[in-house]
This record gives structure tokens, sequence and C-alpha cells, in this order.
């Protein structure tokens, strides 16, 4: 599928799916003319970053763990550990306050 379709498939802009593919996170394959093809596993990565964006990780975050997560289809992956507890030491601390 080219970039257009899957933006539409995922709600997610063209200009962040440039951005995706500049940091790591998604690797179309680039046909004669230049232009990407995605396969549709492309579809299931894009929904777990914006889940991971929304989460409030970085894109620099989300590249360090994500073949990990989709591999194992979510299950659990050392390399998330440490995210996790940051991003939730972070949340508590302003409810502590």
């Amino acid at each position: 599928m080219k970039i257009g379709e899957l933006s539409r498939l995922t709600g997610v802009s063209i200009r962040s799916l440039r951005h995706y593919e500049k940091q790591g996170l998604i690797t179309p394959q680039r046909q004669p003319n230049g232009y990407r093809e995605f396969t549709p596993l492309a579809v299931e990565t894009v929904e777990t970053i914006k889940l991971y964006l929304q989460l409030g990780l970085t894109t620099e975050q989300i590249a360090g763990f994500l073949t990990c997560v989709l591999q194992n289809k979510e299950a659990f992956c050392a390399e998330v550990m440490p995210v996790y507890r940051q991003k939730l030491a972070e949340s508590t601390d302003g409810f502590w306050s």
C-alpha cells in the first residue's frame, strides 16, 4: 500500500508517517519509481506507535523497544520496563504533591 492509503487507514498524517520512517519506526520498501510501499503489518505498527505516543512516550523511546513489542504481540519485553517505570514515576510525582 502507498503512504496515502496507510495515512487513511490509520488516521495519521503523511507528514507524521514520513517522520516515523525517518526515526526508523516504520520501514517501507521503495519501488523503482521511488514510491514507498508498505506491507499490511505497517497498519498494526502505526497503531502501536499511536498508542505509545498517547501514553506520552517519545518516538526515541518507542524506537528502543518497538521491534520487541511487535514480535511478541505486546508480551513482556525487558526493554519496555524502564520506560514504563519512568512514565509511572512521572505521572505519580504530581499526584502526591
